[in-house]
């Protein structure tokens, strides 16, 4: 089992991950973008179980998704799926971070050319069908 220990910028924040990721992506969904300032959000999914985080923190939710930052410095650490029972742990501060696919890219503010799949909404592995988009 591997685990790695990481913190945020500013350190007030250190978070332990064990085991592999379930999934790595990159996710463009409005929620993301919003949440993140960014064009698209690095996720990796992991077992709620396997993330833990020792320093202080606050979650908030934009729409539905509750993520959870450092308090000190604002860095997004995760976002929780409760219903799920996992966690999609920024992938901006994990070490070998190595995405599958694109998802939501139906929202993507412009197109990503690479050798990824590009999901229009969710692969069906997430609950959604497959449709890929044609960039």
């Amino acid at each position: 089992m591997t685990e790695q220990v990481v913190s945020c910028p500013c350190g007030a924040a250190k978070m332990t991950v064990r085991g592999e990721a379930l999934s790595q992506f990159y996710c463009h969904c409005g929620d993301c973008r919003r949440m993140l300032g960014g064009a698209y959000a690095l996720e990796a999914v992991f077992r709620a179980d396997d993330v833990s985080v020792e320093g202080a923190t606050v979650s908030f939710a934009l729409k539905r998704t509750p993520r959870v930052s450092c308090a000190a410095c604002g860095t997004r650490l995760y976002a929780d799926l409760p219903r799920l029972k996992m966690r999609g742990v920024n992938g901006t501060l994990l070490l070998g971070f190595t995405p599958a696919f694109h998802m939501h890219c139906s929202e993507a503010l412009a197109p990503v050319r690479d050798d990824l799949p590009h999901f229009a909404k969710m692969p069906a592995a997430f609950g959604g069908e497959d449709t890929l988009v044609d960039w």
